[in-house]
């Protein structure tokens, strides 16, 4: 087992540790402001507890955009779709669940009653300021995120159970993050699912690396994950200001760019092109960034694809990708109405928002597997969780609520086992 293709190999001790390369935006401008940020923070300030602040910010917000989803919400069309929505169904956009048009703020004696009509004397919708606070709360967890560690460097704080919990926890939240920035932004549901298994391979992978080798890719000069977590909370106001999910770039504006192609060339690429909204334009480099980066990743060593846990990650969202057929055509079979079915909905939290639940908790299961081992200075990791993942694919396919139960108990158990860990391998050194 020892030279398995299947287990990962420990970084030597002495081998130096290769942060990432932040980008130009972060480096000028991010960092110096964390840094000024974080010297009002009182010395009494824990870092753990910034940290956890911050993750509950952001789950809280995607909780409540979740439970905004409308009933009837739903893939469409009812199937994974590499391709952009647009492209394989012509016609005018479908409005995504979180889309401004459909969203239905929850509970609504807050957002519309109290908030809305009272206080703000119905100047402001319920809607608007549900997407207000989701992006505050979004923008706070990406402060937290980035000064916890400062803070911790500052008061020296810092500890192995620190970055478990730093690194552990923004797994799950970027993934959930992700989704909900899709639905906000109008990209096809089906779209969404496709780009966020793609982000959960590049994850895992990049977490690979830094156990095996010591080095930490995240991103490149131009974009990194720091855009994206500043993303995630200015993305709530954007459909607001500018519809992304339906408006289409001009054809004058596209035939002007491809002029350099020969004439039928040019006049096949502006029909492609003009057929993408604005978002899908998104979609399109967001993926082709995220392969660039599996690439770019695999080529330090390309056994990182064949680690179990890499592996557990691919057939993770295969059995995620292939089932939500099943599912979709069993909730259209109901007329559309999920609550009609049992296990297919969670309170006011319809299909659609149990399958990025699920996605997202299935995905940081498998991932904090090799951080947790990484953290407690293990010489492979341990693979048991991975058992728990299996568990979550058998009750995702007979009830996807209970496989949203499921996955949370599960992944809150592997959270405090790792922590115990952690600190009886420290208290061991």
């Amino acid at each position: 087992m020892g030279d398995s293709i299947l287990y990962s190999p420990a970084a030597p001790a002495d081998k130096p540790h290769v942060g990432p390369t932040p980008s130009y935006l972060a480096e000028y401008v991010l960092f110096p402001f964390y840094d000024w940020f974080v010297l009002f923070y009182p010395k009494s300030w824990m870092p753990n507890t910034v940290t956890l602040c911050g993750v509950g910010a952001t789950l809280l917000s995607s909780l409540l955009l979740l439970c905004a989803m409308p009933s009837d919400a739903a893939f469409t069309p009812g199937r994974p779709l590499l391709l952009p929505w647009s492209w394989v169904e012509p016609g005018d956009a479908v409005p995504t669940p979180l889309y401004p048009t459909r969203i239905v703020p929850r509970p609504a004696w807050l957002f519309d009653e109290l908030l809305s009509k009272r206080l703000c004397g119905g100047l402001v919708s319920g809607a608007l300021l549900l997407y207000s606070l989701c992006g505050v709360l979004n923008l706070s967890y990406c402060v937290a995120d980035n000064t916890d560690g400062r803070l911790a460097r500052r008061d020296r704080k810092t500890s192995l159970i620190g970055e478990y919990l730093d690194h552990g926890l923004d797994c799950v939240t970027s993934l959930l993050s992700v989704c909900m920035l899709y639905a906000v932004l109008g990209c096809s549901l089906s779209n969404m699912a496709v780009s966020i298994s793609l982000i959960a391979v590049v994850t895992i992978i990049s977490h690979t690396l830094n156990y095996e080798q010591s080095i930490f890719i995240w991103g490149t000069r131009i974009a990194s994950v720091d855009e994206a977590m500043l993303l995630f909370g200015f993305a709530m106001w954007i459909p607001n200001l500018w519809p992304v999910g339906t408006v289409r770039v001009p054809v004058a504006v596209l035939e002007s760019a491809l002029s350099f192609l020969p004439a039928a060339a040019q006049q096949s690429a502006v029909f492609y092109a003009s057929r993408l909204t604005c978002i899908e334009w998104v979609y399109v480099f967001y993926n082709l960034v995220q392969l660039q980066t599996i690439a770019q990743l695999s080529s330090y060593n390309w056994r990182m694809l064949f680690r179990l846990p890499t592996l557990f990650m691919i057939a993770n969202f295969t059995v995620l990708l292939a089932t939500l057929p099943r599912h979709a055509a069993k909730v259209a079979a109901a007329g559309g109405a999920a609550d009609a079915l049992t296990g297919y909905t969670l309170g006011p939290i319809p299909y659609p928002g149990l399958w990025m639940l699920v996605a997202a908790s299935t995905g940081s299961v498998i991932v904090h597997v090799v951080i947790s081992a990484k953290c407690a200075g293990l010489r492979r990791p341990d693979m048991v969780p991975l058992a728990g993942v299996l568990f979550m694919w058998a009750a995702f396919v007979a009830s996807p609520a209970g496989a949203v139960l499921l996955g949370a108990a599960i992944h809150v158990v592997q959270i405090f086992a790792n922590i115990r860990l952690i600190s009886e391998r420290r208290q061991k050194k």
